[in-house]
């Protein structure tokens, strides 16, 4: 039986994602989910199942991710994980399209009066967490830059935040969404400043297991086509009138002019629910991370391609 097919005879999605980032992943004391990752989780549960709801939430942490994925404990990994080569090609996972172009930055005490990551102090030492690509770049900094600092390598973000609030480093370094997202609900923030040095390229990417050829496809057309819709100005308050109209394009993306929804084992109108139900991507975006919501992140890099940004999705044909 395909992983796909497994899916919908179990009847819901199971999903790995982290708890404790705002604007990405995030469990309340309610148990209530939210963030760009939790609703990427969802968006797929709407293609397989037409309801967002069908998906059950497991947390997973930069020890277990990998493995929760590998021994089937989870179907989909949906929690800000960086795409290598190595990640891609060696442990039998597959990354789907990216989701959050992000990039390695740094969080300081204000009181070391610097305005960049290159005039830290040499004895300076700098908190992060282990088992995560920052340790390998700050490494190949510190190689470029011929100057190097001491590195306290924690096991997870609360040993960093504890470490760097006692004064014991003196930065903290981390993507930089994840710091701008830690800033927002850190006490006394204005003791801190997040440096405006980035020195990585981090592709946050959902990934699945490799042995669900057809269930990769159906989390990578789900991507896209939030991607697409927002290209063709499709949202969630103007689907009817969309579908009413005459592109070609348009019909096809809907289901109106079959096909798509059969390569994929799914209904013809999987799009039509997830823009109905989820949004684009540009709407998921913001109710999430963007300037209306508390981390009020500007699109840059995750803009369309067409105002400047990366994201881009194929033909839907």
């Amino acid at each position: 039986m395909t992983l796909l097919k497994t899916i919908q005879e179990r009847g819901h999605l199971r999903c790995g994602v982290g708890r404790e980032l705002p604007g990405f992943s995030l469990r309340d004391k309610n148990g209530n989910w939210s963030g760009l990752d939790v609703d990427i989780c969802r968006v797929i549960s709407t293609a397989i199942f037409g309801d967002p709801s069908k998906v059950e939430f497991i947390s997973a942490n930069l020890n277990n991710r990998f493995e929760l994925l590998l021994s089937k404990e989870i179907d989909l990994l949906s929690r800000n994980t960086s795409l290598t080569l190595t990640r891609d090609t060696a442990i039998g996972i597959t990354f789907a399209p990216t989701v959050y172009y992000d990039g390695q930055a740094f969080m300081a005490h204000k009181k070391l009066r610097i305005s960049s990551i290159y005039q830290l102090p040499k004895s300076s030492s700098i908190c992060l967490k282990r088992q995560t690509t920052h340790v390998e770049n700050l490494r190949s900094l510190f190689t470029r830059t011929k100057v190097s600092h001491p590195l306290i390598v924690l096991p997870n973000w609360q040993q960093v935040l504890t470490n760097f609030k006692a004064g014991k480093c003196d930065v903290i370094s981390e993507d930089l969404s994840a710091l701008i997202s830690r800033m927002v609900s850190l006490p006394n923030s204005d003791q801190y400043q997040i440096l405006p040095d980035v020195i990585s390229k981090e592709p946050l990417t959902p990934a699945t297991r490799s042995d669900g050829p057809l269930f990769t496809k159906v989390v990578k057309w789900s991507i896209h086509a939030i991607i697409a819709a927002e290209e063709m100005d499709i949202h969630a308050k103007n689907l009817r009138s969309k579908i009413k109209g005459q592109d070609p394009l348009v019909k096809r993306f809907f289901g109106i002019i079959p096909g798509n929804g059969k390569a994929l084992g799914l209904p013809e109108n999987w799009t039509y629910q997830i823009i109905k139900k989820m949004g684009n991507y540009g709407e998921i975006f913001e109710r999430n991370i963007g300037l209306k919501s508390p981390l009020k992140l500007r699109r840059g890099l995750n803009d369309l391609w067409s105002n400047g940004g990366l994201m881009y999705a194929p033909p839907f044909r």
